[in-house]
């Protein structure tokens, strides 16, 4: 491992003290990590119709070590459609991986040697809440 490398792992790590998001990732009703620190990110993509007019979608990226994404000590890639679970004043919210772009991969790595990743992800909607009949206001 590099001198670089190295630096990089310990920058990440420092950062994560600081700003990360504990994290839990899942892929269907499978959990594959809890607990896994990350540094939320944006980044802005750029699809374009069959007409040629640009839409911008900005995501919630996820910059992870990818040491820390392992299911029984082995790499977990990121695919499409896994989820990522935070919790937020007592909420948790739900990020989909995925990248508007379908020729597009739904993350990146963010160094030469793939030790950092950073994982596309939308906001999933929650689903509505169940409001009582009595509740709404009509009679």
């Amino acid at each position: 491992m590099s001198q670089m490398t190295k630096a990089l792992i310990i920058a990440h790590k420092s950062a994560c003290n600081v700003s990360g998001e504990t994290l839990t990732y899942k892929r269907g009703d499978a959990v594959l990590v809890e607990g896994v620190v990350a540094l939320p990110g944006k980044t802005d993509a750029e699809t374009f119709d069959k007409f040629g007019m640009a839409t911008t979608t900005e995501l919630q990226d996820w910059i992870v070590l990818q040491e820390r994404l392992m299911q029984d000590q082995t790499p977990i890639i990121p695919a499409r459609g896994d989820i990522v679970e935070m919790t937020a004043d007592g909420l948790t919210l739900q990020f989909a991986v995925h990248h508007p772009n379908g020729k597009q991969p739904p993350f990146r790595r963010a160094d030469t040697h793939g030790v950092i990743l950073r994982i596309h992800t939308v906001a999933v909607e929650p689903p509505a809440a169940d409001v009582p009949e009595d509740e709404t206001g009509d009679e």
